[in-house]
């Protein structure tokens, strides 16, 4: 019932995610990313994070970023997803709007929040022991997604467990391999990917797209299904 259990809902021994950060590959198991994910759920814990603070991730696509996403949703608190590439002044009206009590980005932040570096600082933050995920009700909220602003001020977009574990129901045929091209901090890549895993299909994952590194990630790859939107 929590978003936050994907990676426990197949066979998460022999499913992989292999990462890209245009020079380097990771490949990880759906197991060593879920148990990243409930070190950090714990961690989160030990730090004072209760059920539905928020916490947000202002990261670019990466095992840093899934494994938060997971972690915090574990812990029953209410995942705040920006965009790295914001503006300082729009970045920090969204953490103030969203009252942002931890942040975990790969980014320069000129905050007053408490934030991890996911390039730095994720290790000894990490809390090496499982925890009992959260248990949602109907109305508790997983996510607090922004608008892009077009017509305004960016508004916050509350979404629960619930609305998207009934969106991933239609699963994706589990033998593919998939890669999903949009940024996991909006709703098409984020939704995606969270179809990707609940399907248990391998994920290779871009942290930006690049067209070139695209077409040779699904040769080298052999990537059979492939999600994105128009240009």
């Amino acid at each position: 019932s929590n978003l936050g259990d994907l990676l426990c809902s197949t066979n998460s021994e022999s499913k992989k995610i292999i990462f890209f950060d245009g020079v380097q590959h990771q490949t990880i198991s759906y197991s060593q990313l879920d148990r990243l994910a409930c070190h950090i759920g714990a961690g989160l814990q030990a730090q004072g994070i209760d059920r539905l603070d928020r916490v947000a991730i202002v990261a670019s696509n990466g095992p840093g970023f899934i494994a938060c996403y997971l972690g915090i949703l574990k812990l029953g608190a209410v995942a705040v997803l920006i965009n790295p590439k914001s503006p300082t002044g729009l970045l920090n009206q969204l953490l103030d709007d969203s009252a942002a009590k931890l942040i975990f980005a790969d980014c320069d932040i000129n905050t007053n929040i408490p934030v991890i570096d996911l390039r730095r600082d994720l290790q000894n933050f990490l809390v090496p022991k499982s925890i009992q995920s959260f248990c949602p009700v109907s109305d508790d909220l997983a996510l607090l997604l922004y608008t892009s602003g077009s017509t305004g001020l960016s508004k916050g977009v509350t979404i629960t467990h619930n609305n998207h574990l009934a969106r991933i129901q239609y699963r994706l045929p589990p033998a593919q391999t998939c890669m999903v091209t949009t940024p996991y901090c909006h709703m098409n890549g984020l939704f995606q990917m969270q179809r990707a895993l609940a399907s248990g299909c391998d994920l290779v994952v871009m942290n930006e797209f690049r067209a070139k590194n695209c077409l040779q990630l699904i040769d080298q790859y052999d990537v059979n299904l492939i999600t994105g939107v128009p240009a």
